[in-house]
């Protein structure tokens, strides 16, 4: 057996998941199957023979030994259990790697060390000898770019079976270079997860350009308290309208929220109001409600004195929205449609909210391509770690998240709000449910957005990944805080996205939905879930 299949499964970074192993199958079971991963990465290592020494190092360092223990694990407990566990311990790993590089660039010009480095290690590490290729790459002293279309980790855990590991390795970076201070990591998709090319842009996150600007945030809910925070780091004035006992709270506290993945703890102080503010002028408005919420403030939010007013949230009714903000035509002249992708909860004293690195608002028009007007100030707004990405016909956008969001939810309510009673099957039926809709949605003469969404649910190496993906979510606290915490909280939210796609449904009436109307059918109707969770 080789010494070198040892030497990797020793590394100390692979202590805590050997003593989670321990408490699942007991410290004779994982010594057993630790063994049994050994053995199997010995046969392994001994394909690498033909590889470059640069390219060895990620495959036999780094793919080759996680393939080798999740292949272990998966035939002990299932793939479902052994990717949700895993997934758990990568989590943890990165983030002590993270920590590796936190102290560095916290301190004054750190942040610009650590762009070099990056820009001189990608060709060595990220470069034709390590197995990548690479196009586009550029670096100007302040931001690197790079687009990787061809990765080993995607080619190795495709060639073993596993294409589903390849989103550890995606997760992996953006937990470790996601949220650095000074540092802005963005990619807008990856091989792993099913896009074309995996764009690598690091930048400098610079504080706001020129003056700060003057922002309002209409609803501080888990949403609205994340992107409240992210604004307030980039130097801008922000005032908030919250209302009750939470406005007290942010007063007298600041506003506090406890990063669930990344576990650390943030404070900032906007400025509070109880209502929205007259006679004030602001560069842009973010309103973050429900649906219901948006349409009933809509005539309130057309006195305001702003000319962009930024909606953000499940909104199926965007024209409705976008025509009473602009009625009387004195008031917000420009109207944009936005989602931001976090999830959690709110505490009497703190949000508490669940992110992959700094994430992004998602933002454009309800129709058509964002202005460049629009897209140049949202530039100079978002100019740290915190990104807007741009689309277009958010209309659509996001009346294809809502077809993909309601299954789960249909789902989570059958289950009384315990994803972790999943079955596989009961997985495989929502894919189905999301694709049919999805054929609704082309039926009705819409677009599926964002492009090539629907690849992941069509037969394939995707679709698997996507399954054992969501089936591992499921298992762990991921599922409770980003889908049946948000089921129990806004029931009314899931029945106003439920009506709107229903009768988008009835535009395209030839078109056939058994699994999804199975799956609605098995769960309780809205009055009973209104009067279990809202009561």
């Amino acid at each position: 057996m080789s010494r070198t299949a040892r030497k990797l499964l020793e590394q100390k970074k692979f202590d805590p998941l050997v003593a989670r192993l321990s408490d699942r199958l007991g410290t004779d079971g994982a010594a057993a199957l630790w063994v049994r991963a050994e053995r199997r990465l010995d046969g392994l290592l001994k394909t690498t023979e033909a590889l470059g020494k640069q390219e060895r190092m990620h495959v036999e360092g780094f793919i080759m030994p996680t393939c080798a223990i999740y292949q272990e694990m998966a035939e002990e407990m299932g793939k479902e259990e052994a990717l949700a566990l895993l997934m758990d311990f990568a989590r943890s790993n990165a983030l002590v790697n993270r920590r590796f590089f936190e102290r560095p660039v916290s301190v004054p010009g750190g942040g610009g060390l650590f762009l070099r480095g990056f820009a001189a290690l990608q060709p060595r590490a990220f470069g034709r000898n390590a197995g990548f290729s690479v196009r586009d790459s550029s670096h100007d002293g302040s931001r690197v770019h790079f687009d990787i279309t061809g990765c080993p980790y995607q080619r190795v855990t495709a060639e073993l079976g596993v294409p589903e590991l390849c989103n550890l390795f995606c997760t992996n970076d953006d937990i470790i270079y996601g949220d650095l201070p000074g540092i802005r990591f963005s990619r807008k998709g990856t091989l792993g997860r099913g896009a074309a090319v995996c764009d690598f842009d690091v930048s400098l996150a610079k504080g706001a350009a020129g003056e700060p600007r003057r922002l309002l945030v209409v609803g501080v809910g888990v949403i609205g308290s994340y992107l409240t925070q992210v604004l307030c780091e980039a130097g801008h004035d922000v005032c908030v309208v919250a209302r009750g006992r939470w406005a007290t709270t942010i007063e007298r506290d600041g506003l506090r929220i406890r990063h669930y993945l990344q576990r650390k703890d943030t404070t900032c102080h906007p400025r509070v109001v109880r209502e929205l503010p007259t006679g004030e002028h602001f560069d842009a408005a973010f309103v973050v409600m429900r649906q219901d919420q948006m349409v009933a403030l809509a005539p309130e939010l057309a006195a305001l004195d702003t000319d962009l007013v930024v909606c953000v949230g499940n909104d199926l009714r965007v024209d409705e929205v976008e025509a009473a903000v602009r009625a009387d035509g004195s008031g917000p002249r420009r109207v944009l449609f936005g989602f931001q992708g976090t999830a959690g909860h709110r505490e009497a004293d703190r949000a508490v909210v669940v992110r992959l690195g700094a994430w992004h608002l998602t933002v454009g028009p309800a129709a058509g391509e964002i202005p460049e007007r629009d897209r140049t100030l949202l530039e100079r707004i978002f100019c740290g770690s915190y990104r807007a990405s741009f689309e277009h016909d958010m209309r659509w956008w996001l009346v294809c998240h809502a077809v993909s969001v309601l299954p789960f939810c249909f789902l989570a309510y059958r289950l009384g709000c315990d994803l972790t009673k999943a079955t596989a099957e009961d997985i495989t039926k929502l894919t189905d449910a999301i694709l049919e809709g999805y054929e609704v949605v082309l039926a009705a003469g819409g677009m599926i957005l964002p492009e090539g969404d629907e690849d992941f649910l069509r037969p394939g190496p995707k679709r698997v990944a996507w399954e054992l993906a969501l089936r591992a979510m499921a298992k762990t606290a991921i599922g409770r805080l980003c889908v049946t915490d948000h089921c129990k909280n806004a029931v009314s939210e899931m029945r106003a996205l439920d009506e709107g796609v229903s009768e988008l449904f009835s535009r395209a009436s030839e078109v056939a939905h058994p699994t999804w109307d199975a799956l609605r059918a098995a769960m309780p109707d809205w009055d009973e879930l209104e009067r279990i969770w809202q009561s």
